[in-house]
């Protein structure tokens, strides 16, 4: 089973919305938050409380190849294929960890070429998945400033 954790540290950062737009990346996925109020059911096909185990997440959902997860906190026991923070920091999104894509942030070639091989996806479908996030794959190589007065 791959995982792929959505660490978003508040409410209405925008993390069920990216996973919205993963899912059909991934063929289809169960969508999991851990730590989130009842209101929100109508999006995930399972809600966990916070500090829910892995080896429990990981037996209820055993039978789907790829799980999407919400979560503030990385899950005693999972180790994800792909994390993406939404935060600007990202010490804290899994044990001895840093996210693969963080908003804000670059997302280089071997990240990408990394995080397909761990999750068995093409690179084009990582490199959106790095899109999604916020991260930009590739970085910015030069940036031409101009001066004068514009004429238009």
């Amino acid at each position: 089973m791959k995982t792929i954790l959505i660490k978003g540290g508040r409410r209405g950062i925008g993390g069920s919305a990216l996973a919205r737009a993963i899912r059909p990346l991934v063929g289809d996925p169960a969508f999991l938050a851990i730590g989130k109020e009842a209101v929100e059911t109508g999006f995930h096909d399972a809600i966990y409380p916070a500090g829910t185990s892995w080896s429990l997440i990981e037996s209820e959902n055993g039978t789907r190849g790829f799980l999407i997860i919400e979560s503030d906190e990385c899950p005693a026991g999972l180790a994800p294929d792909c994390l993406v923070s939404l935060e600007h920091d990202a010490r804290d999104a899994a044990p001895a960890r840093e996210a693969d894509f963080q908003s804000g942030r670059p997302a280089g070639a071997g990240t990408i070429i990394r995080c397909a091989g761990r999750l068995g996806l093409d690179e084009a479908t990582v490199r959106r998945i790095a899109w999604l996030s916020g991260s930009r794959p590739g970085p910015v190589t030069a940036i031409v400033l101009t001066g004068g007065k514009s004429r238009r």
